[in-house]
């Protein structure tokens, strides 16, 4: 079996085992719980970076749950700090119409 825990995080999203890339969205989920109290700048640059709405898409359904629980804290940290303006009045926009929904939609699954 691999040693999938001393692969590079990007590796191990994509991953062909699932508990390699389940890893992957729970260090995931921890670096965004550490930018939590920085500027919403942070938050994008790990949505570009690791391309979090691909998590979402995962074929195995214990990953998916833990890419979804990550997806979801995204979603969760970006939301408090719209509620708190530290984020451009047009991006509080883009958040309200697209992703507002997404994120009710998974509160009641």
């Amino acid at each position: 079996m691999d040693d999938y825990t001393e692969l590079p995080l990007k590796n191990r999203l994509t991953h062909k085992l699932w508990k390699a890339r389940a890893d992957g969205y729970e260090e995931v989920q921890k670096m965004i719980n550490s930018v939590k109290s920085k500027p919403y700048a942070n938050l994008l640059e790990l949505h570009h970076e690791y391309n979090l709405v691909s998590f979402v898409e995962d074929t195995n359904v214990v990953a998916l749950e833990k890419a979804t629980c990550t997806v979801y804290e995204f979603l969760f940290v970006l939301q408090k700090q719209l509620l708190q303006g530290t984020t451009p009045r047009t991006y509080e926009n883009v958040f309200k119409k697209n992703v507002a929904p997404i994120r009710d939609s998974l509160m009641r699954v």
